[in-house]
């Protein structure tokens, strides 16, 4: 794919060449079900899911910080694919009224896109004597959360949090044990290297779009990795170091 490369055929910034692995009409199938743009002029889910995916990137603290990473340049922003750079109160509104099942339905359809590809990672055998039968996974991972900012996510007494679900399904399984400890990696690099400690937004729908949007970045940098021999951080911290080599470029011009 040329991920860190610019030569005469892709001259995209890392970001843009991730984005651009999610087919636009399974984007607008999502919101036309979902109807998250219906009388909405500026700042639409997929304006919204390009700067949640800039902050998941480059783990930006603040909406602030995405604002003024989105807008360093006018040519940036056309790459990103935005008219202009949103503002942190348009980005802080849209995250708080924007029904965040549109991210999450959009990361199941790309699960589904991108299963034959996804698969190849996993060297797999039949178990005997579970051929046959549904057998399902289920994990968890907790991200506590200060209840009297997030009165929507009701865990404790006198705490919040919300718990990250993730279940596998199954007609035959193999090696469960080994799935299980998948899962465990799996929140391990999710929380090392991705924003989900750190919340843009209080509301249920902000908190849950962030969420989904890191699963989502999850998804697409393991499609990215899924034939080469390269570990998910070092990926990501590539993806960080060329940003500002792509930066600095636009810069000398």
């Amino acid at each position: 794919m040329g991920l860190f490369r610019r030569n005469k055929n892709n001259n995209k910034p890392i970001i843009r060449q991730i984005l651009d692995l999610v087919p636009r009409w399974l984007f607008e199938s999502c919101t036309t079900t979902y109807k998250t743009d219906k009388g909405v002029n500026k700042y639409k889910a997929y304006d919204q899911f390009v700067s949640l995916t800039f902050g998941q990137l480059n783990k930006c603290q603040s909406l602030n910080d995405i604002s003024a990473g989105n807008g360093v340049s006018e040519i940036f922003i056309s790459d990103l694919g935005l008219s202009q750079s949103p503002t942190r109160s348009t980005m802080s509104d849209g995250n708080k009224n924007r029904d965040w099942h549109v991210f999450e339905s959009l990361d199941y359809r790309l699960l589904s896109h991108y299963n034959s590809i996804l698969k190849q990672d996993h060297n797999t055998h039949i178990i005997k004597e579970i051929k046959g039968k549904a057998v399902k996974l289920i994990d968890s991972s907790t991200i506590s959360l200060c209840l009297a900012m997030f009165d929507w996510a009701k865990f404790r007494t006198a705490k919040g949090g919300i718990k990250l679900h993730t279940s596998w399904d199954y007609n035959t399984i193999a090696e469960l044990y080994k799935k299980r400890w998948d899962i465990e990696l799996f929140f391990k690099a999710l929380k090392q290297n991705l924003q989900v400690k750190t919340f843009w937004g209080t509301s249920e729908n902000a908190v849950k779009s962030q969420i989904y949007v890191a699963l989502i970045n999850y998804l697409l940098i393991k499609r990215t990795i899924s034939k080469k021999i390269v570990a998910f951080s070092n990926l990501l911290e590539k993806t960080r170091f060329y940003r500002h080599h792509y930066l600095s470029g636009l810069c000398m011009q």
